[in-house]
């Protein structure tokens, strides 16, 4: 059996998702072994929720252990949004770790988010992203993270 270990690193180029400047972000991870039939679980992990920041640094570690294989592993991970109440999702992403050709090293990646919202700004003077275009599409949100797999 064999033992995943993910390091959240960071999130660069996080938009705000309140319209008031900041976000107080938190990661969340989900793996699944993605099966024709019957997908199985094998946990969710989640990790501190850092207050109003757009560049959240984590340095945070989650394992799980007891895995047969990385065959058809995938990682589900969503941004979030702290909020009273409901929180919103920012973003989400998924890694096919089979393709990943995991080790014991730690591999470092990095994962484009795929933003709930559009990301389009239609405001030709305060662009998003300090580039020259009046209509900006918004950079999206990256997660940094070192992965391995140790049997």
């Amino acid at each position: 059996m064999g033992v995943l270990t993910v390091k959240l690193l960071k999130v660069t180029n996080l938009q705000d998702s309140d319209g008031f400047g900041k976000s107080d972000p938190y990661v969340k991870f989900d793996l699944e072994q993605d099966n024709f039939f019957l997908d199985k679980r094998f946990g969710k992990k989640e990790s501190t929720h850092k207050g109003n920041t757009l560049t959240p640094e984590y340095n945070e570690v989650f394992e799980w252990e007891d895995l047969p294989s990385m065959n058809n592993m995938k990682l589900w991970i969503k941004i979030m949004d702290d909020d009273i109440g409901r929180d919103d999702q920012i973003g989400k992403a998924c890694i096919n770790l089979e393709r990943m050709g995991l080790t014991a090293s730690p591999k470092e990646t990095s994962v484009v988010v795929d933003k709930k919202k559009t990301g389009m700004s239609l405001n030709p003077v305060k662009l998003c992203c300090n580039c020259s275009w009046a209509i900006c599409c918004k950079r999206n949100a990256e997660i940094h993270l070192e992965i391995s797999y140790r049997e």
